[in-house]
């Protein structure tokens, strides 16, 4: 089982552009006769919550998007790893980034997971 990850930041047009990108998700879904799972990946969030990010929270809630509950904060591990060559799982496996994306990873699993027991039950 695949998951589509739509990742984009917390601003208008990052919102627009996931809107095209999940219309083309269902109308492949609906040409080829199968749902395709998908969920939008919000980067690069602020530690503290703003207007925009409110805002952009209500906005993927009014339109029904499906979001993972983990969200990229910005961080400079993630900007570090080009630089050291380290994941933040191996620079701070304990901490920020690190502790996100580990949390990430579980999601991720426990979507495919559900979905392919969907799958095999309905088969």
């Amino acid at each position: 089982m695949a998951l589509v990850v739509r990742a984009g930041q917390a601003s208008e047009p990052d919102l627009r552009e996931a809107l095209v990108v999940v219309g083309d998700i269902r109308d492949v879904g609906e040409t080829t006769n199968r749902q395709i799972p998908y969920r939008l990946l919000l980067t690069k969030i602020y530690p503290l919550r703003t207007r925009v990010t409110d805002f952009a929270y209500r906005e993927l809630e009014r339109h029904g998007l499906p979001l993972f509950r983990t969200a990229l904060v910005e961080r400079s591990a993630y900007r570090e790893m080009f630089l050291n060559g380290s994941p933040p799982t191996v620079s701070e496996p304990e901490k920020g980034a690190g502790v996100e994306i580990k949390a990430l990873v579980a999601e991720i699993r426990a979507i495919v997971e559900s979905d392919s027991n969907e799958l095999r039950k309905a088969g």
